[in-house]
């Protein structure tokens, strides 16, 4: 049963670590292109509206 409780414990600590990966890349991704993500986004919005007419 102890190495059952390892196994569990490493899982979590691991999902942990990705998940405050994924936030800190994720803020710093924001943080740094925001501005060119919402044209991007725009433009991406721009074309689809395009396409349907």
């Amino acid at each position: 049963m102890n190495w059952v409780k390892v196994a569990v414990a490493i899982i979590i600590i691991i999902v942990i670590l990705n998940v405050l990966n994924l936030f800190i890349w994720f803020n710093l991704k924001s943080q740094g292109n925001s501005e060119q993500q919402h044209s991007k986004l725009e433009k991406e919005v721009i074309i689809e509206i395009q396409n349907n007419d």
